[in-house]
């Protein structure tokens, strides 16, 4: 498979779809003992190793390196700073902004995550274009996986307007941020008490994404141990996009959805 960035075929390197500092980061971290705190479970996939995330070939070397360096490393910065205490994730640190959601279950009727938001411009946008970065990984990674949904979107009209609009946002050559781009998304903490609520563990962090479509809304979700990212595929402006709904969906209905596999993975 080429590059998803640039076509090319050559020098192609095994790419994180999520960012490995994230992994790094949380698994890394040392209880009192002095082991790891946290090991992490990949959700629905037996096939796939325990000890690290699933590394397709998307991009180039060239191009895998430089959105590491100029995409990545920025939000490490901000997501996962070296005086991070994980304890007080399940609070609201600084630059984050609490946010009660409205769930429509009837097991969980409110859900409270925090959203990135700060007067610091760069620090912003470093967040939402890593947002993006990792939704459209994952996007492509289910596209080589040969997910027939995903397969047929991006080789719809729609699905190749927005692989053309967010290879220009992501477009590294550029020093202004694209605020026009149409598929913006958003990045939610959720912290360990989430992760815990799905893993039924308090050392166990999960990571998955999916593809949802239903309801008129089609878009993105990946689970990244403490965070989640909701990228919707519908552009701003669209009659049917309903952020809330895709939201819902994945709060929701995904939701419920991981608590069965990860059961079936204990099986």
């Amino acid at each position: 498979m080429p590059c998803i960035y640039c076509g090319t075929i050559e020098n192609m390197a095994r790419s994180h779809v999520i960012s490995k500092f994230i992994r790094n980061g949380i698994t890394g971290i040392a209880d009192n003992s002095g082991k790891n705190k946290y090991k992490f479970t990949w959700i629905g996939r037996k096939d796939l190793p325990n000890q690290d995330l699933p590394k397709p070939s998307l991009l180039c070397q060239y191009h895998d390196s430089k959105f590491g360096e100029m995409i990545e490393s920025p939000a490490a910065r901000i997501l996962l700073p070296s005086n991070t205490q994980f304890h007080k994730l399940n609070e609201v640190p600084k630059g984050w902004v609490k946010k009660v959601l409205s769930i429509n279950s009837e097991s969980l009727r409110s859900i409270t995550v925090a959203e990135y938001h700060t007067s610091d411009f760069s620090a912003d946008d470093a967040i939402r274009k890593f947002a993006v970065l990792t939704a459209w990984r994952a996007l492509h990674a289910m596209n080589m996986e040969k997910n027939p949904a995903v397969v047929a979107f991006l080789q719809s009209p729609a699905g190749q307007q927005v692989q053309q609009d967010t290879k220009n946002f992501l477009d590294l050559e550029k020093s202004t941020f694209n605020h026009t781009y149409p598929y913006f998304g958003s990045i939610y903490l959720t912290g360990p008490l989430h992760a815990s609520f799905i893993t039924r563990s308090e050392d166990e962090v999960p990571f998955a994404w999916a593809y949802l479509e239903g309801h008129g809304q089609v878009g993105i979700v990946v689970l990244l141990g403490f965070w989640v990212v909701i990228w919707p595929l519908l552009p701003d402006g669209h009659p049917n996009r309903d952020f809330r709904t895709l939201r819902q969906m994945a709060f929701v209905d995904w939701h419920s959805f991981l608590l069965k596999q990860y059961s079936s993975n204990k099986i």
